[in-house]
């Protein structure tokens, strides 16, 4: 538990990335993890895309930019080279 906790302490929000993109096997760990993550008595079917083509990760960012009522040209995403969309199947 001490582990978790000084994780925790430790941990920053990031708003800038490096435009590099991140490993698939990185981004596959993390899907898996998500997939295992526990839901409400585990009833959610939960679908995560990947995003890393970056024609579609920049017009999915423009349009949460409309969505959202931030200034043209602003990155919700931070420059982040990929994203993964995380919803659930009814």
């Amino acid at each position: 538990m001490s582990q978790v906790l000084e994780q925790m302490k430790k941990r920053r929000s990031i708003r800038k990335f490096k435009p590099d993109m991140v490993p698939q096997e990185i981004l596959d760990q993390i899907i898996e993890a998500g997939l295992y993550a526990a839901s409400g008595k585990g009833q959610q079917n939960t679908i995560i895309i990947q995003v890393t083509d970056r024609k579609l990760r920049d017009e999915i960012a423009k349009r949460n930019c409309e969505i959202g009522g931030w200034k043209e040209g602003f990155d919700p995403f931070y420059g982040a080279p990929a994203m993964l969309i995380i919803g659930n199947i009814p």
